[in-house]
């Protein structure tokens, strides 16, 4: 895990993340996750980063329910709502939610071929761009 640094969207510290991290995500048998992404920053509040997550084990529902939990851990979110869209085909996991009184938007879903987690975060953007995020996946 890659300490030294918050969260930005939930203003959470590397600890409290790694603890989640630990909780959620190890008791279902995930050691491991490598992951890589790209971020593209509007302003000090908005921007849209696209990741891709792997790990022997790791779930879109099971990464989403991280990112849920993280959100839930502080009390600079509100409004959470969780639901279960399907991105081509495929079953996924979104989170809407205000952080800091900026809108946030989470999903995660599985590639086609099942061996990654594609994931689109978005903070203080239009519904128009997080579509587009999740078109730029192949």
């Amino acid at each position: 895990m890659i300490v030294g640094r918050s969260i930005a969207a939930f203003q959470l510290t590397p600890p409290s993340v790694e603890r989640l991290w630990y909780e959620l995500l190890a008791k279902h048998g995930i050691r491991e996750v490598r992951f890589a992404g790209g971020r593209w920053d509007r302003s000090r509040t908005s921007g849209l980063t696209l990741a891709v997550f792997a790990g022997e084990g790791l779930t879109a529902e099971r990464l989403g329910e991280w990112y849920e939990a993280s959100a839930r851990a502080t009390n600079k979110t509100a409004g959470l709502r969780p639901s279960r869209p399907t991105i081509d085909g495929r079953q996924g996991y979104r989170l809407d939610l205000l952080a800091s009184e900026v809108p946030q938007t989470v999903i995660c879903w599985p590639s086609a071929d099942g061996t990654l987690v594609q994931v689109v975060l978005a903070a203080g953007v239009p519904e128009a761009d997080i579509s587009a995020g999740i078109a730029a996946f192949p």
